[in-house]
């Protein structure tokens, strides 16, 4: 079973970095973690690994988008110039969570 995203990431003090999940404010008003999924991690790979739900929506969006866009015979048909932009978008967006500071 997946645990579902947006995953994020925390500095956790000298302990290093953490993802988590669901983020929710408390009765006070402050923010909470509802569930860490991984810590004592460098910002880089947390960030990567925070990027996991959007890389994985990603993979299947292009794996669909080939499949359709592949004849029985192993030559290529085009796809809507709308759902280019889509994959584009979709792929900018993972890399920018997986490798930005």
């Amino acid at each position: 079973m997946r645990t579902p995203g947006p995953w994020n990431i925390e500095q956790m003090g000298s302990e290093g970095w953490a993802v988590f999940v669901n983020r929710f404010l408390d009765k006070e008003g402050r923010y909470r973690r509802a569930f860490i999924l991984a810590s004592n991690l460098t910002k880089e790979d947390a960030r990567l690994i925070a990027a996991a739900p959007e890389l994985l929506q990603l993979a299947g969006k292009v794996e669909y988008a080939l499949s359709r866009c592949l004849n029985d015979d192993g030559s290529w048909i085009d796809m809507p110039a709308s759902y280019k932009r889509e994959l584009l978008e979709l792929a900018r967006a993972a890399i920018t969570k997986a490798t930005l500071e």
